[in-house]
This record gives C-alpha cells, structure tokens and sequence, in this order.
C-alpha cells in the first residue's frame, strides 16, 4: 500500500494485491482523520474510521462478511478525508494495528510503502526542511574551506600586513 495522491484535505491509500482481500485495518499518522469511504473497500459490509487519543493518528477499519471481498488486482483501496496535516502523512508501524487479511482471517504479507511528505522533500531527504547552507553537507559539516575568522567558505583573508580581514597596506 501506498499514499500516491493527496490532495487538501483527501488523501487517497493505493493497493495492489495478488490475493483476495476480506479485511484491512491500520493506522495514518500525520492527519487527524474525518472519513473514510469509496475506493475498492466502497462495496464492503463495514468501513469506519476510529480516531485515537492522540492528535495526529487514527485507525481505518475495513471488513467482509462474505459478499464484498476485494479481487486480486490493484485501485484505491479507500479515500480518506481529514482535517489538520503534520509535517508528514505516514502508516503506522504497529503490526497489531497495521494488516491485511485473507478469506481465512489469515494476515497477508504487506509492504506498508514510505511516508508521503507534501510540504516536498530537500536535497537531504527531510520532509518539509530547507536546503542545507551554502558550503554545507546534510550532517552540517562544512564541505569549503575555512576564511581566516572561522567562517565555512568565508571570503576573510589575512592581508600584506598578517591581519584577518584587514585593509592591507593602506599607506604607500
């Protein structure tokens, strides 16, 4: 599963799956949920969503009583709707809270995909950051050489007369 399309306020779970799905439950956080409904999981007997205690997360619960199974092959498995948007929009790692179930109630092995960041992503991979300085790597080391006063890639040069930064020979 994956979060491919957000736009304000809907976010949309994406799914391929290769075995017949009867129930589906696990967590956003990142959001404060406000619905859930439509998608492949639209036809099924039971679809809510469960907010939890804390601000930024929730519980989304589908299941089948027999009849709305969701056939092997791949869609939106549900729209959801939310109010309220942290830095990022993430699954849970919970694997209590966080499955895929088969016909049997058996758990079917799910690859969760990676946060989904709509602030973007910088050069360093940090959702919703600026760009590291001029002169700087993503773990803040200075990648330039040092001026005379200590400044990353500063442009202070000692001058004719040794000092830092002076106005060099001034006098003729």
């Amino acid at each position: 599963m994956w979060l491919p399309a957000w736009r304000t306020g809907t976010l949309d779970i994406y799914m391929v799956n290769t075995e017949v799905v009867r129930a589906f439950q696990f967590e956003l956080m990142g959001i404060r949920l406000k619905s859930a409904s439509g998608g492949l999981a639209g036809p099924m007997d039971l679809l809510s969503f469960a907010p939890e205690f804390t601000a930024f997360s929730g519980l989304v619960v589908g299941t089948s009583f027999g009849t709305s199974d969701i056939n092997p092959g791949e869609g939106i498995l549900v729209n959801i709707g939310f109010t309220d948007i942290a830095t990022e929009i993430c699954f849970g790692t919970n694997p209590m809270n966080n499955v895929v179930s088969d016909v049997s109630a058996g758990a079917l092995n799910t690859g969760w995909g990676d946060c989904y960041c709509p602030a973007g992503v910088n050069v360093c991979g940090v959702c919703g950051a600026s760009d590291p300085a001029a002169g700087y790597d993503c773990d803040g080391n200075c990648t330039s050489e040092y001026d005379c006063t200590g400044v990353c890639g500063g442009s202070s040069v000692i001058d004719e007369c040794g000092i830092c930064g002076g106005p060099g020979t001034v006098y003729g």
